[in-house]
């Protein structure tokens, strides 16, 4: 059984915002990723945001995603953040030490500034 998740992205000039809601685990990443992988090759967006204000939770396989979603995106010299983590989603972040991989910012609006 997949859990749920949903991903709303918006548009603000050459950025791509994916505003992340629920549950990001080893039953949805693989499809979740797929997407997004395919929606920022055809966008061509150079620069990336993920708004985690309304994820609840995230896993190992998920946090690998992230990481690999900035490797790809470094290679093609794009530029990509995250924002806006809960305690709990912060927490795991900070253990599995993702923001020594992707800038973390606090708001979206720090994150947008960053760029």
């Amino acid at each position: 059984m997949q859990t749920d998740i949903s991903i709303q992205h918006e548009n603000i000039n050459d950025i791509i915002v994916f505003i992340f809601s629920w549950e990001l685990d080893e039953t949805n990443a693989d499809l979740v990723f797929s997407d997004i992988h395919k929606k920022i090759n055809v966008w061509k967006k150079l620069k990336v945001i993920f708004d985690f204000a309304d994820l609840k939770y995230l896993n190992s396989k998920a946090i690998w995603y992230v990481a690999d979603t900035y490797g790809i995106l470094q290679d093609r010299s794009w530029k990509f953040v995250i924002c806006a983590m809960n305690e709990s989603v912060a927490m795991v972040a900070d253990i599995v030490g993702l923001q020594s991989i992707v800038p973390i910012f606090q708001t979206r609006q720090e994150a947008l500034d960053s760029f």
